[in-house]
């Protein structure tokens, strides 16, 4: 199984909010590795750029959008969080939460909120920003071994 995307992750960590307890960082990420059933190699995964887990990353992402800009869960304190009364009421119905998800990312009804990793839009933007950094040391090392080839020896 493939690391979810944080928007997969989202609905899972608000519904294992939904008892109104405060909850760490940690306590999140546990719940994400035990969900998803995360392997120890899945686990392990790093994301170049931060120097952290891929699956931390993504959880982090997820809480940052719930907290920000849906406002389902809120900060408490650092790395503390709690459900609102607003996040309870959505954590029951999935559609809902979707629908709610839609609105507040492209502002009208979109069926495809939690579309496939493959999609662009479900990176985290550490994710596209490595792809995009890998994708021009692609081009300018082609670039520098294209130079080289086409110069004579001396060069």
């Amino acid at each position: 199984m493939a690391i979810p995307s944080y928007k997969e992750m989202m609905f899972p960590i608000l519904q294992f909010m939904s008892d109104g307890e405060i909850y760490t960082r940690q306590n999140t990420l546990e719940f994400i590795v035990k969900y998803f059933n995360l392997s120890d190699e899945e686990k392990n995964i790093i994301v170049s750029s931060q120097r952290m887990f891929l699956y931390e990353n993504r959880a982090s992402w997820a809480l940052s959008y719930l907290v920000g800009k849906i406002n389902l869960i809120q900060r408490v304190s650092l790395g503390k969080y709690k459900i609102t009364e607003l996040g309870q009421k959505i954590s029951k119905n999935e559609k809902e939460f979707e629908e709610l998800c839609n609105k507040t990312y492209t502002g009208k009804q979109n069926p495809n909120f939690k579309k496939t990793a493959e999609n662009p839009q479900n990176n985290t933007p550490d994710e596209n920003l490595n792809l995009n950094l890998d994708e021009i040391n692609d081009n300018v090392k082609s670039e520098i071994m294209d130079r080289i080839l086409h110069n004579e020896p001396r060069f």
